[in-house]
Formats: C-alpha cells, sequence, structure tokens
C-alpha cells in the first residue's frame, strides 16, 4: 500500500496502524505532531487508526536549541 508522508509516497504494509507506520518510517516518536488526511491527532489515537491506501501523513518534528 502506499501512503502520502509530507508530500512523498512510500510504501508501507497493509492494515498498519498510524503508530506502526511512523516506527516503520524510523520517526522519532517522542518528538512528532501527525496531521491525518488533514486532522492534527491526538497521540491516543495513532494506535487506533488504521491506514488507507493513499491516505495521507504530514509529520512536523520539534528540534531543541538554544
Amino acid at each position: 500500500m502506499r501512503v502520502k508522508v509530507n508530500g512523498e509516497l512510500k510504501e508501507c504494509a497493509d492494515s498498519l496502524s498510524v503508530f506502526d507506520a511512523l516506527k516503520s518510517f524510523n520517526m522519532p516518536l517522542a518528538t512528532i505532531i501527525v496531521e491525518y488526511n488533514g486532522k492534527i491527532l491526538l497521540r491516543a489515537e495513532w494506535v487506533s487508526i488504521t491506514l488507507r491506501d493513499n491516505d495521507s501523513l504530514e509529520v512536523v518534528h520539534f528540534i531543541g536549541g538554544g
């Protein structure tokens, strides 16, 4: 199945949760916010939403600095 992540098509296994997909894409889970098909997700929703072909994820990373 294909999912668009930050505008780039990525291949992933069928029936992955958002959480499992993020892990498979090596995302830094502790420091991101995820938008799924235009809706910002709460972290608690990551495990309950199953991705479908052509879904879209926008992932924003927080970066500390000084």
